[in-house]
């Protein structure tokens, strides 16, 4: 008898998450912490009050992408080189960030880690 081989496991990459100092701490979003490596600017790195330019050089630095409600000022730093940006609506609940956060992450490929932005909106789709 032969025994077959197992295929290979594919390991998928998860991106690593940077929360801007006007989101919640990262204990707010539950199921965001329970999947990806979260850390916050403020609570976590304990840099805040840093400038936008230092925040998005920590995320370039740390390979993480940066989910802010400051969506017009970072917008356009998105480049091919540089990490994906999520904004945020503010009139979300920070429930309702966690879920449709959660369900974006999920659905990025490594190729959306670098170069791309993302908007979160209150609507349904």
């Amino acid at each position: 008898m032969t025994r077959r081989k197992k295929p290979p496991v594919r390991h998928i990459q998860k991106p690593k998450i940077l929360l801007d100092e006007g989101l919640p701490p990262r204990v707010r979003f539950t199921n965001l912490n329970s999947y990806f490596d979260v850390k916050h600017i403020k609570f976590d790195l304990k840099k805040g009050g840093v400038t936008d330019e230092e925040v998005y050089l920590i995320a370039k630095q740390q390979a993480r992408l940066l989910i802010t409600l400051n969506i017009k000022d970072f917008k356009p730093r998105v480049s091919s080189n540089n990490p994906s940006i999520i904004g945020v609506s503010a009139r979300l609940t920070v429930k309702a960030m966690d879920q449709k956060l959660t369900k974006l992450l999920k659905s990025l490929k490594p190729k959306d880690f670098v170069g791309g932005y993302f908007e979160i909106t209150g609507e349904s789709k």
